[in-house]
């Protein structure tokens, strides 16, 4: 009897415990896939520390190299040009390399006008030459073909660069060198459209008008190079060279009307006072309101007129 209950109690136990573990286990929720992926998922790791922030530590990244690209050599300052070679006649060794505009161009400023050197190319006569914008232009309208010069300028001598600059539409431009013949720099001078760059300009129009009163070159704080002073009316008045604050070579004064009206003489150097053994300065040419001449120096001046 002992054993039966033993069994009868085994079974009983046996049902119980089958019939509660079951209920247990539906209780327990299964996890979600979402769930396993955003527990289970390795984190990111931040390298940069506090003390690495504090002392301007920071990653070093990989920059994407990017590609130059090639520059145009036919175009210079935003126009194209063409290239050509000029040989000078009487020197044969002497040649220039030049590039011109193709098209003729409108000035982009009024105040380039009064630049009284603008660099053209003959193509007829091959030539390089310098005149003032109205004149060019009207040699133009005639049917000359002129082109204006427009990026790098070489000058050779014995196939040796001599000379080397920058032309912006026919005017001086950027910076110009000069050399010997064992390629040493003699003189180095910059330009800005024309006008010898830091020039003191003055305007009938206000500081940055387009009527131009005057041009004063200033070469570290003295007055060097060529001083031009012009009319209300855009024509020129007093054109003449400076040398270290001094006047030197021929000053010519115009009419307002455009005629010249005389020609002064100074020395040709900054440090001499006489020009041909005469005190300078004094009157070569005088000319009326109407063009003609009045007075010639090597002439009127051996007979005794003043």
């Amino acid at each position: 009897m002992y054993r039966y209950k033993y069994f009868i109690s085994a079974f009983i136990f046996t049902l119980l415990l089958g019939g509660v573990a079951p209920y247990t286990l539906a209780q327990t929720p299964t996890p979600n896939k979402k769930d396993i992926l955003e527990t289970d998922s390795i984190p990111e790791i931040d390298l940069d520390t506090e003390e690495d922030e504090l002392l301007g530590i920071k990653k070093k990244r990989k920059k994407k190299k990017r590609k130059k690209k090639k520059r145009d050599k036919k175009r210079w300052f935003g126009y194209s040009t063409k290239k050509t070679y000029v040989r000078n006649r009487s020197r044969r060794y002497e040649l220039k390399i030049v590039r011109y505009l193709a098209e003729w161009p409108e000035l982009e400023q009024d105040r380039d006008k009064y630049v009284q050197e603008i660099y053209y190319y003959d193509a007829k006569r091959r030539r390089i030459r310098s005149d003032k914008w109205a004149k060019i232009k009207a040699r133009r309208k005639k049917g000359a073909k002129l082109y204006l010069l427009h990026g790098l300028y070489r000058k050779q001598i014995n196939k040796k660069l001599r000379e080397k600059g920058y032309f912006f539409m026919g005017m001086k431009h950027s910076t110009w060198e000069k050399f010997d013949r064992k390629y040493i720099l003699l003189t180095k001078e910059k330009y800005n459209r024309g006008w010898r760059k830091n020039s003191k300009i003055s305007y009938y129009d206000g500081s940055n008008g387009q009527k131009i009163k005057e041009v004063i070159p200033m070469y570290h704080k003295t007055k060097h190079g060529m001083y031009y002073f012009f009319y209300d009316n855009g024509r020129i008045a007093i054109k003449g060279e400076y040398q270290y604050n001094q006047k030197i070579k021929r000053w010519t004064y115009y009419y307002k009307g455009g005629n010249r009206k005389k020609m002064e003489q100074y020395p040709s150097r900054f440090y001499q006072t006489l020009y041909n053994k005469k005190e300078t300065p004094f009157d070569l040419y005088r000319w009326n309101a109407r063009g003609q001449q009045t007075y010639d120096y090597t002439r009127d001046y051996k007979k005794g007129r003043k």
